[in-house]
């Protein structure tokens, strides 16, 4: 469009937004410019993805480890559950980042602007100007993937992880630890994360569901006691990471009908799990081909109704009745097949599937929540 910077310009340079740079750049000629805006100033590895391989995908060569066996525990019960199928992998930020910012630099059309943040968007002349700290850009469309605030009184993931290196063997490398040393205090459910690496180096994360801001050092505490209870021969800490995921059902508005939503901001991580990267990717590739086409990029998808209303239950529970997490997990763990249970997670359950997984589940709190009101929750969305 004459006049206008780009014909899309992305505000949040994240992992959904790369993902798309990426895509549009591994995809040939295209008329198409795209700017993307983000206050960072450069990437650090400071996050870790992972997911279950339920479909191949086209992060296959960034995969640094995979795990067949999963395990939840509490109190001392402990449940394991193996899929050959559907393999747990893991990627690191710096191989992820590295592949997307090499496709960026050699694609003409691509330009990513660091340092730079969105301040405003407004509807201009049948597209948009985005007001940034280092100008106004006008572009036909906008894609925000900026972070945004959980709706008031939603139940919100918050993790602080570390990658530590042992004095002596001390994880079992074929054993991904999705949920141990489930708890609840007066601070909410929480639990460890550990993906082992080999026998002396993991990644360990405390991650804790609330609708609370935590004291200050809280987590990074629990972490520490967490790491000092796992560890033998003491540690070291490579690199750390932390962050925070909303966990709700209820969507943000757009501000604009030319300005469309992804990443968290979209929805793109799923309510109940805050598993995201797949879904993302999913997004890049139909939002790449939209594009490439010359049509509107598409913003994340709606979940569907059924798995909308499922989520909603599960976390209207964990909310009312946060002390039965650790029982509600563990019973998921040791009541439905391994392959039934990954592909509920994933977005690929069938209805036997969702049968399977709703008798694994204690009846009666889900009876109660599906029965109680709905409550209604302000959405709030604020800048990054």
């Amino acid at each position: 469009m004459m006049g206008n910077d780009a014909d899309i310009v992305v505000l949040g340079a994240g992992v959904s937004s790369l993902m798309l740079a990426e895509r549009l750049a591994r995809s040939g000629s295209r008329s198409s410019r795209v700017i993307l805006v983000d206050p960072r100033t450069g990437y650090e590895n400071d996050q870790t993805w992972s997911f279950w391989r339920v479909a191949p995908h086209a992060f296959e060569p960034l995969v640094e480890a995979s795990w067949q066996r999963m395990a939840w525990s509490s109190a001392g019960w402990r449940q394991t559950i193996q899929s050959r199928r559907y393999p747990y992998q893991s990627i690191p930020a710096r191989s992820f980042f590295d592949r997307a910012l090499a496709a960026v630099d050699a694609d003409p059309e691509t330009e990513l602007r660091l340092g730079c943040a969105a301040l405003s968007v407004r509807d201009c002349c049948r597209g948009v100007e985005i007001e940034t700290t280092q100008g106004a850009l006008r572009a036909a469309w906008a894609i925000d993937t900026r972070p945004a605030r959980a709706p008031r009184g939603a139940l919100v993931q918050r993790f602080a992880g570390a990658r530590i290196r042992t004095g002596q063997a001390s994880f079992d490398p074929g054993v991904a630890g999705l949920m141990e040393s489930m708890e609840v205090d007066h601070h909410g459910f929480s639990f460890t994360y550990v993906l082992p690496y080999s026998a002396d180096e993991a990644l360990v994360e405390t991650t804790r569901f609330t609708t609370s801001v935590l004291p200050e050092g809280q987590l990074q505490s629990e972490l520490d006691s967490a790491c000092a209870r796992l560890a033998r021969g003491g540690f070291s800490v490579l690199r750390t990471e932390r962050g925070a995921i909303p966990m709700s059902v209820e969507r943000f508005a757009s501000p604009s009908a030319r300005v469309v939503l992804a990443g968290r901001r979209g929805g793109a991580a799923r309510p109940s799990t805050g598993y995201a990267f797949l879904r993302m990717a999913q997004w890049a590739d139909a939002a790449a081909a939209s594009i490439a086409d010359g049509r509107q990029p598409p913003g994340h998808p709606a979940e569907p109704p059924v798995r909308r209303e499922l989520d909603r239950i599960f976390l209207r529970v964990l909310m009312r009745r946060p002390e039965l997490a650790p029982a509600i997990f563990l019973s998921l763990a040791g009541g439905a097949p391994a392959d039934c249970i990954i592909r509920f997670l994933s977005d690929r359950a069938t209805p036997i599937d969702v049968a399977a997984v709703v008798a694994s589940l204690p009846p009666l709190p889900f009876m109660a929540a599906l029965a109680a009101p709905s409550p209604r929750a302000a959405c709030a969305e604020v800048l990054a």
